[in-house]
């Protein structure tokens, strides 16, 4: 972070350079790019993105080469999150026509212990090892986007127009997130010192914040505008090798997980009045897993945007229903006398397993209630939800019952991220799941099914806890067949090749005002 003289406004982005340049094995390249965003007139902070260009961009349409943007959770790197999905490499394999690969990363602003770096991980290190969290390759950066950049109270006012987003136990220092500075910026009350004796005992942060914020409140919406301008018509593509790598700017496509998915849905907004929007930068198709809101969650996509939504049944963090949660005092639901009683109750285990395919029905009573209800939207264990009233979480924006995750904080359910994907309420409960038999990994290990809600959006329910399908915390547990199998079913049977095109809009464009905010090397009016 530096400081800005003057008194002066000043242009949210400036200059983009290249700061590495990698040849890879298949004759691409694999750049770092870095630039200036502002925060306010006095702040400023490094942002960065990796672009991988294709050995045979000649091979790609006229107007450019498809982009695959892959957006990072929180924490991650551009280069954990580039080693974790693998994206480079399957973008090597292709004998079709091939994307340009911009691999995202979020604000850099937490405040961490003194000492510790927000974005480790180097060039130097391979791919594999920036991915593996055992070797700490992700650092502490986050996205301000579905609400959970926004501080609350612990305790919300009836008259509020913000809904509490977490329990007090989410702000104690063995639970709390980091404070980020961007919020320390505009309220110097937002964080507290923790003690020397809890951060020893915790491994806690140095700072804490106050309230419920568990995100950055950084301008990131300045910082993606940014990064497509550039890698579509920016002099970084047109220059930096002979002929340019310029992608598609009707063939962008939005991919990631927790909060790297709560970004891929909150930038497709098709609002014009939202900060987020992108104008013609807006992606063709969105694949979003486990990228619940929370309950300032204000997004609507309307059923405007291609939305593949992708959830695991046994998410801790983004919570799929209240069941799969905590309780207030961070107690996992299925170990309770409640969850204990359910599973007794051979009626409604029944039921549970009539929705399910036979190869399932070896699951464990656990699994089989959560995937149940999970594909159901809630409804196999609707009735039941009563005895969660003083448990679960407070009701979201749409009226459901949010669950919590272990950190303490209230999550949006599927059905109303579904709903916020729609436009309109979806009965999860009719959908007709199926199989994807063509993927090259076996799904019925992880309990993989999808189902169209409309012809725009699709929804693919897996037994799998807070990562992509076929997806470890470390990667793809060096299997091939898993890597080609999450490859496959995002890029060939969701965005079809990279062949989907944006539906353009009236309001297609950003405004004069919003391109003169850009960064010159990036316009090109």
């Amino acid at each position: 972070m530096q400081k800005k003289r003057g008194q002066e406004p000043v242009p949210p982005a400036g200059a983009i350079r290249e700061i590495l340049v990698q040849k890879k094995p298949s004759g691409g390249l694999f750049m770092v790019f870095h630039f200036p965003l502002s925060f306010n007139s006095h702040v400023l902070y490094w942002r960065r993105f990796g672009v991988d260009v294709p050995a045979d961009i000649g091979r790609c349409q006229s107007s450019g080469c498809p982009v695959l943007v892959d957006f990072p959770g929180s924490g991650g790197s551009l280069y954990s999150q580039r080693g974790w999905t693998q994206w480079y490499a399957y973008q090597d394999q292709l004998e079709s026509e091939p994307f340009l690969l911009v691999t995202m990363e979020g604000s850099p602003d937490a405040m961490g212990v003194p000492g510790q770096e927000i974005l480790p991980c180097s060039p130097e290190q391979s791919p594999r090892e920036c991915a593996d969290e055992s070797s700490g390759g992700d650092g502490y950066t986050s996205w301000n986007v579905l609400g959970w950049g926004v501080p609350t109270d612990l305790q919300t006012d009836p008259n509020s127009s913000l809904l509490s987003a977490c329990f007090p136990a989410a702000v104690k220092p063995w639970n709390s997130y980091q404070c980020f500075a961007t919020h320390l910026l505009n309220n110097p009350n937002a964080c507290h010192k923790v003690s020397e004796a809890h951060q020893k005992a915790w491994s806690a942060y140095s700072q804490i914040p106050t309230n419920c914020i568990s995100a950055s409140g950084a301008n990131d919406w300045d910082y993606v505008r940014t990064v497509l301008q550039a890698v579509t018509e920016g002099a970084i593509c047109r220059a930096t090798v002979p002929g340019g790598w310029c992608g598609d700017r009707s063939r962008i496509f939005f991919s990631g997980q927790s909060m790297g998915g709560m970004s891929a849905l909150q930038f497709a907004t098709p609002d014009p009045a939202s900060r987020y929007f992108l104008g013609s930068w807006r992606p063709a198709a969105v694949a979003a897993c486990s990228p619940g809101g929370s309950r300032n969650n204000d997004l609507e996509l309307k059923g405007q945007v291609p939305t593949l939504l992708l959830q695991g049944s046994r998410d801790l963090v983004a919570v799929p229903v209240p069941w799969a949660g905590h309780d207030r005092d961070l107690v996992r639901i299925t170990l309770t006398s409640t969850w204990q009683g359910l599973m007794t109750n051979d009626t409604l285990v029944q039921l549970a397993l009539r929705s399910l395919p036979a190869e399932y029905h070896n699951f464990t009573k656990t699994s089989i209630l959560l995937l149940a209800d999970v594909r159901q939207g809630g409804a196999v264990l609707l009735e039941h939800l009563p005895n969660l009233t003083d448990a679960a979480g407070f009701p979201d924006r749409k009226g459901r019952m949010t669950g919590i995750s272990a950190g303490g904080y209230m999550w949006e359910p599927v059905p109303t991220t579904l709903q916020r994907i729609v436009g309109k309420e979806v009965e999860m409960a009719q959908l007709t799941y199926w199989t994807p038999h063509a993927l090259s990994s076996d799904p019925v290990a992880i309990a993989l099914q999808c189902a169209n809600a409309t012809a725009m959006a699709r929804v693919c329910i897996f037994q799998g806890g807070h990562t992509y399908p076929f997806l470890k915390p470390n990667g793809f547990e060096d299997d091939p067949s898993k890597a080609r199998a999450f490859h496959e079913l995002l890029w060939v049977d969701w965005f079809q090749r990279g062949r989907r095109t944006r539906r353009p809009q009236p309001t297609e464009t950003l405004t004069a005002v919003g391109r003169r905010m850009l960064p010159d090397d990036v316009r090109s009016d």
